[in-house]
């Protein structure tokens, strides 16, 4: 049996051996190998247990409306074949696209009518690279009908994908769509995410670079975009300081599961998920039009197999959502923290893991030895649950700051070692 004062000793040893770790830790957060190994676990935990359940966002963030073409509206409009496969081939009609658009156009103008706040913007998540017709790059009447469209005046943005350096509409010789483009009332935005090796979507990539016209030009990420527009921001599509294209702790991207019990919605208190067939559906089932007061509006595919579609929360077994699906909870995400969440300063964080730490272990550690616990077993799991249990809090409620440290594999470690 030790004595009190060795136990003191062996506390104050251990809680320096774990102030190391998360050195090591923190010194190589961005390494490949120790975000697969280390970091993910731990983040993917505190996502499943404590954030996704009670995570909020700044009361500042605007109602965020996802609309998509689900499978309901897939077999509405019979753009299914008798294998619940397409009927269109590779690129969606964009004539329910420019439907889609009127419709917004319309509710905009009643917003007016009861002096309610436009919509603030409209992210339409298909890809324009190319135009319908096999050569693409000559209009059909579809394109056409589109760059029509958008040619209109409206008081919200509109923000379309950039996923290759092709681009019909952003490369388009009409005049009124270059001047709408550089008045930033058309925005090009990338739309890209980090796929770790276990397949799992958990970050964002902050911007895309292409190379063009023998320039180099950055695309910030539509996630990003919308973040600062929600802000008014008098340049959205310029990146914010200290932004990474990828980063393995700040463009994490925190998942609230979607409630079985209601009709596809979010637990994001301000994230509403709707069939398109809402956005123009009869009164009593369609979107009430002061919803679309002050939102940003996100359209895209979420039909089943829709082609992009991405795994999630791996760890505690996959999760499908389309890629709409996850821009979504990216920018709720960029809400939560209040931009991008961030590493805690190295001796701070050095100076709780200590503390908390050690009146984790001495205690306990003080307790057995006067009790006479002699069983490997709960000398080893007490105080491991308990410290993990502390530390789990701990990283949780630096989550509600924006700030975060790699607390899981280094506690298990440790007692491992020890």
């Amino acid at each position: 049996m030790l004595s009190t004062p060795r136990v003191f000793v062996r506390s104050i040893l251990k809680s320096l051996l774990l102030m190391l770790l998360f050195a090591l830790i923190y010194k190589f957060a961005n390494n490949e190998h120790v975000r697969e190994g280390i970091g993910d676990e731990g983040f993917d935990i505190l996502n499943k247990f404590l954030f996704a359940p009670f995570a909020s966002v700044s009361p500042k963030a605007p109602p965020l409306l996802l609309f998509g073409y689900d499978d309901v509206y897939m077999l509405h409009h019979h753009l299914w074949d008798e294998d619940n496969n397409t009927n269109y081939g590779n690129l969606f009609h964009r004539s329910h696209i420019v439907q889609f658009i009127e419709a917004l156009d319309n509710r905009t103008q009643r917003l007016k009518v009861y002096h309610l706040a436009p919509p603030k913007a409209l992210f339409i998540d298909f890809d324009m690279s190319f135009t319908l017709l096999p050569d693409g790059k000559t209009l059909s009447e579809e394109d056409q009908a589109l760059l029509t469209i958008l040619k209109k005046k409206r008081d919200y943005v509109i923000i379309l994908p950039k996923s290759q350096t092709a681009n019909f509409i952003e490369y388009s010789c009409d005049p009124t769509i270059q001047k709408l483009i550089k008045e930033q009332k058309i925005i090009f935005a990338s739309v890209g995410f980090s796929v770790s090796k276990d397949n799992t979507v958990r970050r964002y990539r902050a911007y895309e670079s292409y190379h063009e016209r023998g320039e180099e030009h950055n695309y910030s990420s539509v996630e990003v975009v919308l973040w600062q527009l929600a802000q008014n921001h008098s340049h959205p599509t310029t990146l914010p300081q200290g932004f990474k294209q990828r980063d393995v702790v700040a463009n994490r991207i925190l998942f609230k599961n979607y409630d079985a019990t209601l009709p596809i919605q979010s637990k994001w208190a301000n994230l509403k998920h709707y069939s398109v067939l809402r956005h123009f559906g009869t009164e009593g089932n369609k979107v009430i039009t002061s919803n679309y007061a002050g939102a940003m509006v996100i359209l895209g595919t979420t039909y089943t197999n829709n082609g992009d579609s991405h795994e999630v929360l791996n760890i505690f077994g996959s999760q499908i959502l389309s890629g709409v699906e996850i821009h979504a909870h990216a920018l709720m995400s960029l809400f939560a923290f209040d931009g991008q969440l961030k590493l805690l300063p190295f001796w701070l964080t050095m100076l709780m893991v200590f503390t908390l730490y050690f009146v984790v272990d001495y205690p306990i550690s003080k307790a057995f030895n006067r009790w006479k616990v002699q069983k490997i077993e709960i000398r080893l799991l007490a105080p491991l649950v308990l410290a993990l249990l502390v530390m789990a809090i701990f990283s949780w409620v630096l989550l509600q700051f924006g700030y975060w440290f790699d607390w899981f594999a280094p506690t298990v470690l440790l007692d491992i070692i020890i």
